[in-house]
């Protein structure tokens, strides 16, 4: 199709043609489907009517049939390979370590797949980010969005935990979760709660 110049486009490019609601997008290589979740049930908890799909079981396309306050979705490198206008108003990187190299060349080009999830955001979108992780810490160099950081060290600005919980700051405001509260365990899964934390807090 490409050789003869016919125009190829991914799922979530054309779904996000039809879709009237704002899209929150989670990708990275490791915690995409738990965050997702995370992020899907926190937004449906105040109250918004909210589509949990993508690369997460329901096609992102099927959610053209409705209206929704809000799209979250899972998203692969895979997808992110043929967009033109994929655009997430909010758009959340949780990691980046060597896979799917079998399609790749090298980890250059598979990190490079993942940052098409900001390649089309402007200023006025928000951009999620690992502060913790190098490769994706690197980013906010190149994006437009604005930056907001999650991880383990305390900022005056962004999400970091501690040992007994999760910290929100924004513009001198300041809310903490206490991580006795949650039934999931492990600092893996506490890195998905600080990254869902700050996108359901901009959202």
């Amino acid at each position: 199709a490409t050789a003869l110049r016919i125009p190829v486009l991914s799922e979530i490019e054309l779904a996000a043609r039809f879709v009237r609601a704002p899209l929150l997008a989670v990708t990275g290589t490791n915690g995409k489907s738990t965050t997702t979740t995370l992020i899907g049930a926190m937004i449906q908890a105040a109250g918004k009517k909210v589509f949990v799909g993508g690369n997460l079981g329901v096609p992102f396309i099927s959610a053209a049939a409705e209206d929704w306050d809000w799209a979250v979705l899972e998203i692969s490198s895979f997808q992110l390979e043929w967009i033109e206008q994929f655009r997430p108003q909010i758009g959340v990187m949780l990691n980046l370590t060597e896979d799917h190299l079998d399609r790749y060349a090298s980890f250059a080009d598979y990190c490079a797949a993942k940052e098409r999830l900001f390649a089309f955001q402007t200023g006025a979108d928000v951009a999620i980010l690992n502060r913790d992780d190098p490769q994706v810490w690197d980013m906010r160099k190149r994006i437009k969005a604005r930056v907001v950081s999650f991880g383990f060290t305390e900022v005056a600005q962004g999400v970091f935990a501690t040992a007994d919980e999760i910290v929100w700051r924004d513009s001198g405001v300041e809310e903490r979760f206490v991580l006795g509260a949650v039934k999931i365990h492990g600092v893996h899964n506490v890195e998905n709660m600080m990254a869902a934390v700050a996108a359901a807090k901009c959202a």
